[in-house]
This record gives structure tokens, sequence and C-alpha cells, in this order.
């Protein structure tokens, strides 16, 4: 049987958490009488909106038509090209190259590869991308 998790949202305000959460993990705490717990506290992170991935698959759409390959195999080039990231395996040594989601985006985060797609865009396709906000028409 899963050992139980759970997870809070609360806002801060005095140093004390909102009543309401504080009493859910008073309640949530009896299942782990006895046990030894991990508690993490960090600052929630607002993932990449809706509106922003509609805008990637946009650009995504705009660049297949323009070079002529699909959105799917534009989108995966984007990744390749600027969400790159590395691990160390940590008993070898060895760096290991690998390719980030965008699911795993904040908003700022988004917000820096959507300026990224469209400068790449723009220097090596010379493709004008729409910024974003801008009302788009696509048929």
């Amino acid at each position: 049987m899963k050992e139980p998790s759970f997870t809070y949202f609360s806002d801060v305000k005095d140093g004390r958490l909102q009543l309401n959460i504080s009493k859910r993990i008073k309640e949530d705490l009896a299942a782990f009488e006895g046990k030894r717990v991990e508690i993490n506290i960090a600052r929630k992170k607002s993932k990449r909106s809706n509106q922003q991935n509609r805008l990637m698959w946009v650009y995504a759409t705009i660049l297949a038509d323009e070079i002529g390959m699909s959105k799917n195999e534009v989108h995966e080039i984007l990744k390749y090209k600027f969400l790159q990231k590395e691990a160390v395996d940590e008993k070898t040594g060895e760096v290991l190259k690998y390719i980030g989601s965008t699911t795993t985006l904040t908003k700022s985060e988004f917000i820096d590869l959507i300026d990224n797609v469209i400068r790449w865009a723009a220097e090596f396709f010379n493709v004008v991308l729409p910024a974003p906000n801008t009302q788009i028409d696509m048929l």
C-alpha cells in the first residue's frame, strides 16, 4: 500500500499559514502518527500558462509552414535548441545530456523561451513571429 502524501498551498501572513490549511495539516498528520516525516517549505512557482503553451504551438505551426516540416517536428527542434540540460552521473562523473520539457517551465522561463524562439526565427529563417498578446488568425 502506498504511503499517503499531502500537498498544501497557502499564503503566509505575519509568519503564519492560513487557518484552514493549518487545520488540514493537523488532521492529515494523524496518518503519520509515530513515524518520521519530511517537511519541505518552498515558494510556489507559477507554471507556464495555457496561453503561453498555445502561443508556442502557433510559433511551431508558422515555422513548420515556412520550412516544410510538421509542427511536431519543429516543436522538438525548438526543445532541442533551447531546452538542453545536463546531469552528472554521481558514480562515474559522466555528463549526461537530455532535453527538458516545456511543461516544467515557470512563466518567467517560458517568456525567455518565447523570446529566444522569436529571435532565432528572425535570424535564421527571416521569419517574423507575432509578438505575444497579438491577435492571430490561424486558418
